[in-house]
């Protein structure tokens, strides 16, 4: 199985839904892909994420997500984590 990272900088960056969301279209069940909101990332809305597709996962930057006083609707990893799941990836796209 393949993972892709998309990690996503910016709120409400519509050229990087735009992009999960065709990729997740074309890529079969097997491929895991995978949304990591960090920065003013977080503060966008569980609305415009929905519009992503069933098979994305999201995750949060937990020490961004509370600097910016947002309570994460979505699970949420430190800056451990965000290491393994750039590492465990074989491909990252950083917006």
């Amino acid at each position: 199985m393949r993972k892709i990272l998309h990690i996503i900088r910016e709120k409400d960056h519509t050229l990087a839904a735009s992009a999960v969301r065709d990729q997740a279209g074309l890529l079969p069940a097997s491929e895991n892909l995978t949304v990591l909101l960090i920065h003013d990332a977080v503060l966008t809305t569980e609305d415009s994420l929905k519009e992503l597709g069933a098979g994305v996962s999201v995750i949060m930057l937990k020490d961004d997500a509370a600097a910016r006083g947002v309570n994460p609707p979505y699970p949420t990893v430190d800056y451990n984590g965000m290491l393994e799941l750039i590492f465990d990836s074989e491909k990252v796209i950083c917006w």
